[in-house]
């Protein structure tokens, strides 16, 4: 694991490389410490491809915010899909003063136009055989697909009132949330491979799911974990030294993995 990193103004930003692995790494700021690692499959990396993920991290003071993207693989273009999703996002859950379920669902849907004229004009190779691209055309038309996992942190201030965990997603990324070192039960009907957003149709198979609670400033000690379904080896791992382990393990990647690991305390 790359050593840690203490930043001097308390902010930090990540952003994925959908072409090039990250091994894992940590970086520590004034209030929050972030973990982070990724990977295209052993498939895509071979073949050039980018991944079908997309993971971001950013941190501001007292506020941290993220993303996690997963590509539908039998879609048109999911590693376009995750990252143009992905990066509207995290630029929203940086900047946005209007945190709540109406102002996330309008972004899911303004996007929308744009994102299908970019998936227009995404170019086919001119040697690409006939059937091939007619199929190809066909998944096209019905527009590339990602799920979404993301979040933003608001930390309490001194003289100020509560802060608050608040997150949203559709599919069947992993989310999992620690309180003073019990992990907190994460209702599985709400992780849905079937609930997706769409750069033709937006949100399919439902609404977005939200979660949030306040954070009151009582001292204790928060972790939140996302990882995308190429890890699930880690569904059964709660110590960093056993995540770390397993992420670094010499095993075939059969999926793109993605893996985000933030802890505080409120």
């Amino acid at each position: 694991m790359k050593k840690n990193a203490q930043t001097d103004t308390a902010n930090f930003v990540w952003t994925c490389n959908q072409a090039k692995p990250c091994p894992p790494a940590a970086v520590e700021t004034s209030r929050f410490n972030c973990r982070y690692s990724f990977s295209p499959s052993d498939e895509s990396w071979e073949s050039g491809e980018n991944s079908q993920d997309y993971l971001a991290v950013g941190v501001r003071g007292n506020v941290c915010w993220f993303v996690l993207c997963d590509g539908v693989s039998l879609s048109y273009r999911g590693d376009f899909a995750a990252k143009y999703l992905g990066s509207r996002l995290f630029e929203w859950l940086g900047d946005t003063q209007e945190l709540s379920r109406h102002a996330f669902d309008q972004v899911l849907t303004q996007i929308v136009p744009d994102a299908a004229e970019e998936t227009d004009r995404l170019k086919l190779p001119a040697d690409m055989p006939s059937l091939l691209r007619e199929v190809l055309e066909e998944k096209r038309r019905r527009g590339a697909e990602t799920m979404y996992l993301c979040g933003r942190i608001e930390l309490p201030e001194a003289g100020k009132s509560e802060g608050k965990l608040w997150l949203a997603w559709q599919g069947d990324s992993r989310l999992r949330c620690w309180l003073s070192g019990r992990e907190l039960v994460m209702d599985p009907a709400r992780f849905l491979t079937g609930e997706r957003w769409s750069a033709k149709r937006g949100t399919i198979g439902g609404g977005p799911h939200f979660h949030q609670q306040p954070l009151a400033g009582d001292n204790r000690e928060y972790r939140l974990m996302v990882y995308s379904d190429g890890l699930k080896r880690l569904d059964r791992c709660e110590t960093l030294s056993d995540i770390y382990r397993r992420i670094q393990a010499k095993l075939p990647l059969e999926d793109d993995a993605s893996w985000l690991d933030i802890s505080w305390i409120a």
